[in-house]
């Protein structure tokens, strides 16, 4: 079926360029010979989606529902095939503060932050150079505005519609380079000199002539290689296969590396909560709310630890949905468990005594701290907002 959805417009700041944008990739689809139907993402846009019986979805929305992960989550729930990126992807690079988390623990280089006082007025906090205000989570520059050097003048916290959800960074004036990548490689560095304004902002990036675009940028070629190098860059070292996991007393004597932990949960109802290595994006250890923080689960050699997994185990389970990794055990006396599905095999596994005190409210208090004490020095719980059967 040769039959496309064109999602455009929507009710948010970008509604304009979209409609451009749109109007574009309409006539370019029109040449390859799909049959398009438009849909303006506004009331009852998802009932459109459905009933238009489309193939795939072409997203030429901006902003808000087509590039924060809405539209991608929705089309993966409908299994209607889409352009953009996922909704784990969209999600992150929406948000400027966990973009800047994630990549600058992957030695990319940002500006300084500054700090707010955020009442009637903004004002920065120990501070008194230029510096550039905008929004966390608005595209195409809206929202932008560059405060200069000993400012006088009051800031309204009004100009922005969320205050509270601004980003302020030093001003660093230099050329504005973009860096285009197909399949993960670097095409070519591209400088952009805006003419509507003295940075590149909405005016500058959609009215005609608004800005000059230099291809390949005039530039150093060390600069060119960085720039290059910066744009392949892939989210940090892949971790290890889990080969196996371990479940542990919560009872921990020591810990170190705090500051590259980060705590997480898939979703707001979920019964787990995960420790993550913010350098490798391996999982360290695992709670659940029916471990009654008497154990936890690691799995080993995934990221750099120190707890003793050569104890020898009360119990195996070799999962049915892995029969290639299950474990041969030397000792007769282990018990091995291939499932936990069934209710006759749950009961023998909670018969083992270790196993039902481990997994029963702890009667006895840690020596060391436990893995809701370590979770609770890490900080705040992040919150993914992942649908079930998405990848992590």
């Amino acid at each position: 079926m040769n039959k496309i959805a064109l999602l455009k417009g929507g009710l948010n700041s970008e509604n304009e360029v979209s409609l451009k944008t749109a109007e574009a990739c309409f006539f370019a689809l029109k040449e390859l010979k799909y049959e398009i139907v438009e849909i303006d993402i506004k009331d009852q846009f998802i009932s459109k989606i459905i009933d238009s019986k489309v193939s795939k979805c072409f997203n030429a929305l901006h902003g808000s529902l087509g590039e924060n992960g809405s539209i991608p989550g929705l089309l993966n729930c409908l299994k209607i095939p889409y352009t953009h990126s996922g909704v784990m992807a969209s999600s992150i690079a929406i948000n400027k503060k966990l973009t800047k988390e994630i990549l600058s623990k992957n030695g990319i280089a940002f500006p300084k932050p500054i700090n707010l006082k955020i009442g009637k007025y903004l004002s920065p906090l120990n501070y008194n150079k230029s510096f550039v205000i905008k929004p966390n989570s608005e595209g195409s520059s809206i929202g932008v505005k560059i405060i200069p050097e000993n400012y006088k003048k009051n800031i309204l916290s009004s100009e922005w519609i969320n205050p509270n959800d601004l980003i302020a960074e030093e001003f660093i004036n230099g050329q504005e380079l973009t860096v285009g990548v197909l399949n993960g490689k670097s095409l070519c560095v591209t400088e952009i000199i805006a003419e509507k304004n003295t940075f590149y902002d909405y005016k500058s990036k959609y009215i005609k002539n608004g800005s000059k675009h230099i291809i390949p940028a005039e530039i150093p070629e060390e600069i060119r290689q960085l720039a290059l190098s910066w744009a392949e860059k892939n989210g940090g070292e892949k971790p290890k296969n889990i080969l196996y996991s371990v479940y542990l007393r919560s009872d921990i004597s020591n810990y170190f590396g705090l500051e590259n932990m980060v705590v997480t949960r898939l979703r707001d109802e979920a019964t787990s909560t995960r420790v993550y290595c913010k350098k490798c994006y391996s999982c360290i250890a695992i709670d659940h709310v029916n471990y009654h923080n008497n154990v936890f689960m690691i799995q080993p050699d995934h990221c750099k630890q120190n707890f003793n997994v050569h104890i020898p185990p009360k119990a195996v389970i070799n999962l049915q949905d892995h029969p290639d990794d299950f474990i041969e055990l030397d000792s007769d006396n282990i018990p091995v468990f291939h499932s936990r599905k069934y209710p006759q095999e749950r009961k023998r596994f909670l018969s083992i005594e270790p196993i039902a005190e481990f997994l029963s409210p702890p009667k006895t208090q840690a020596k060391g701290i436990t893995i809701r004490d370590l979770i609770s020095k890490i900080g705040t719980i992040k919150v993914l907002h992942l649908t079930k059967g998405e990848a992590l």
